[in-house]
């Protein structure tokens, strides 16, 4: 249902941003970016609206006492000890990207705009990455809940297997054939006549270390979400937090920036730094820390009877 929910949601954020980003003559004005927020605005608002509706629904409040509003303080505490370091690392190492790019805008136009290429070719292809870790957290919650950590290798391993095969359909175009890549973003009047050589180079060679980082991302990603579920987000915290800034930020100030060298360094670079972040994940869940981390340590109060009310709304 959720998944049919966000198609639902996406869909009224597509046929919207149409409307609005171009107009509709005589009935609606062109409002270009502006427009594209609004559409957004609309899509996120109807996916809550109905989301706060089926947990509000009577047989929500019966069954699960959705319909109790009293703050459960430790469990809140518990939720903040878990996803406020997540947040944190998440902030600072979007902003660490952003100096990134901000850099590659202090080198020139080729830099930024191949870099900017590379950046919306990974977003797009994160969701998978997204989803996987999402759905391998979730499980390995279970699990842990259950007390079957040691099954939970079992988890990466499966993970791993969907990485490789959805890696191997994505090196096509990125690594075997970045050419057809090329033309594709830069098609114009059905010819790539117009493309620089030299750009077209280095975007093919930015392309296929972009293959190399979102591989070694990807496995990054599945490694933090097993953490997650163990309650390890310190480490993630501390591990993603300085890692962007001293395994990418200041190798590519000093070897790129300082230097003056081309974007091809630059996203070598981000190569070497996701691998390594890989290699630092793989250590610290291969070392079993994680295991030791007790999310609940005694067992949570029984949540009192809900009034008679709760049970008798829209009956009438």
């Amino acid at each position: 249902m959720l998944v049919w929910l966000a198609i639902g949601a996406n869909m009224i954020n597509i046929v919207l941003d149409w409307a609005l980003i171009f107009g509709i003559p005589g009935w609606i004005p062109e409002m270009g970016i502006r427009g594209a927020a609004i559409a957004t605005c609309f899509g996120y608002t109807f996916e809550a609206t109905i989301l706060i509706f089926i947990f509000l629904r009577k047989k929500n409040r019966i069954e699960f006492g959705t319909g109790c509003y009293q703050i459960n303080w430790p469990e809140l505490k518990k939720c903040c000890k878990v996803g406020f370091p997540q947040g944190v690392f998440c902030s600072l190492e979007v902003f660490g990207w952003a100096i990134f790019y901000w850099l590659m805008t202090t080198l020139g136009e080729i830099h930024i705009t191949i870099s900017s290429i590379c950046q919306s070719m990974i977003i797009l292809l994160s969701f998978f990455y997204d989803g996987l870790s999402r759905g391998a957290a979730a499980i390995a919650g279970n699990l842990i809940g259950a007390g079957k950590k040691e099954i939970v290798s079992k988890v990466l391993r499966s993970g791993v297997f969907l990485l490789l095969f959805f890696n191997l359909a994505v090196g096509v175009f990125l690594v075997l054939d970045p050419d057809d890549t090329v033309r594709l973003l830069f098609l114009e009047n059905g010819s790539s006549t117009s493309i620089d050589p030299a750009f077209q180079g280095a975007l093919k060679t930015c392309l296929i270390f972009s293959f190399f980082y979102l591989f070694f991302e990807g496995v990054r990603w599945l490694l933090s979400g097993l953490l997650v579920a163990a309650g390890d987000t310190l480490f993630l915290f501390l591990a993603g937090s300085l890692s962007v800034w001293f395994l990418l930020l200041t190798p590519v100030y000093f070897f790129v920036t300082q230097s003056g060298r081309s974007v091809e360094y630059a996203w070598a670079l981000a190569a070497l730094y996701s691998a390594l972040l890989f290699g630092i994940y793989w250590i610290r869940f291969k070392w079993g820390r994680w295991k030791a981390i007790e999310l609940i340590k005694e067992q949570t109060p029984e949540i009192e009877s809900f009034p008679a009310t709760l049970q008798t709304i829209d009956d009438a």
